[in-house]
């Protein structure tokens, strides 16, 4: 082995030592900077406003669903008051009496989820 090759290696060695303990140094000033939690709280409210504004969204789809049900069964109702309903419209009524139901139920589970939210 030479004495080039000797160096080469030593010098490799000791940029990698260098490159390795400056990462350390680095590591250990941002873990001990304020500005870090800032970021982390920041991060967790924005996290928190997503999630609310999904909910609501969820909630208004919710909403014009039921609506847009409720509308469909009084439509039937009033169209069949005076005649007989046929099989056909008798199970798309029930079917959307069912609907509507389940739906009355989610949105009241999510209001009471937002009535506890908010306190």
């Amino acid at each position: 082995m030479s004495i080039k090759k000797v160096g080469v290696y030593l010098s490799c060695l000791t940029a990698a030592i260098t490159i390795i303990g400056s990462l350390y140094f680095l590591d250990i000033k941002w873990e001990e900077s304020p500005a870090i939690d800032k970021l982390q709280g920041t991060v967790i409210f924005l996290k928190e406003q997503v999630n609310f504004q999904g909910d609501r969204l969820d909630q208004k789809l919710l909403q014009d669903r039921t609506d847009w049900v409720q509308e469909r069964i009084f439509l039937l109702e009033d169209r069949h008051t005076k005649i007989e309903m046929p099989q056909t419209i008798k199970e798309e009524y029930r079917k959307l009496k069912i609907e509507l139901k389940l739906n009355l139920d989610k949105l009241k589970s999510l209001w009471i989820k937002d009535v506890k939210n908010s306190n």
